[in-house]
């Protein structure tokens, strides 16, 4: 992952407390241990989670904190696997102001406050700048599903902090560190830091609920330190691996609005 494709960024959610109903597991119960819990292993039961997923529905609360300007809405995401994404937000009083839509083979993007349209293959993803993050396809269903995936290679470090496993990994220049919690092996926290050891990106997921056999996070929150940008998403309603026809994921783009494709 590059600096200018922060999918470790996609939003930022706090919240204070949760029903204990789903959540009960506790990980200050269970002892990190990288012997009988070495890295790869580690890794592998993350994505054993992360695939009992294959559809995702999700309402609530969309917060985009810039130095340009702030939006606070409600938001609905709606995820198929493995390619089909549509992210719809609205206002308070129910008037749309954006979507996001993508599958394996184009993506699409209204944006209400300038009344253009955008369309290009879905390889082409990374040139939009979302909140001025630039993202890959599978970056953008990781972030959203709070299943962010750390890909293992020979010269990753492990180490355990706080009874938390920390996995770390060269990314270009700069250092990527993951969280892991012990007893539901999710990802909790991602964290990109510059060569001088300062962050530049966090994500962090919270408020975790065993959903349809799943460990999922409610609270999705993605801080861009340079631009001092914050995404947070903040699930209401939370569904999964229930079905969603293709009819779910149309849109509609207002006659007048300003088309462009990004070749």
């Amino acid at each position: 992952m590059h600096r200018n494709q922060l999918s470790l960024l996609l939003p930022v959610l706090v919240i204070a407390g949760f029903s204990a109903t789903g959540c009960a597991l506790s990980s200050r119960a269970v002892v990190a241990d990288l012997n009988s819990n070495p890295p790869q292993k580690v890794l592998a039961r993350v994505l054993k989670n992360q695939m009992k997923i294959s559809t995702l529905y999700g309402k609530g609360h969309l917060t985009v904190e810039t130095p340009e300007q702030n939006f606070k809405g409600q938001v609905e995401i709606r995820v198929r696997k493995p390619d089909s994404v549509l992210i719809v937000a609205q206002v308070a009083l129910g008037m749309d102001v954006g979507f996001f839509f993508a599958d394996g083979s184009r993506f699409a993007h209204y944006s209400p406050f300038e009344n253009v349209f955008y369309t290009g293959p879905s390889d082409k993803l990374n040139r939009l700048m979302l909140f001025r993050m630039q993202v890959t396809h599978r970056e953008l269903i990781d972030a959203v599903t709070g299943t962010y995936r750390f890909d293992w290679t020979p010269d990753t470090e492990a180490s355990i902090r706080d009874n938390d496993y920390v996995l770390r990994k060269k990314s270009g220049d700069d250092m990527l560190e993951v969280t892991i919690d012990p007893a539901r092996f999710v990802v909790k926290k991602v964290v990109l830091l510059a060569p001088n050891g300062k962050e530049i990106a966090v994500q962090k997921f919270r408020t975790f609920r065993k959903i349809d056999g799943a460990w999922l996070p409610k609270y999705i929150q993605i801080f861009r330190k340079e631009t001092h940008e914050r995404l947070t998403v903040f699930y209401e309603k939370l569904t999964v691996n229930k079905k969603l026809p293709a009819n779910e994921f149309t849109f509609k783009v207002p006659e007048n609005a300003e088309k462009y494709r990004l070749k």
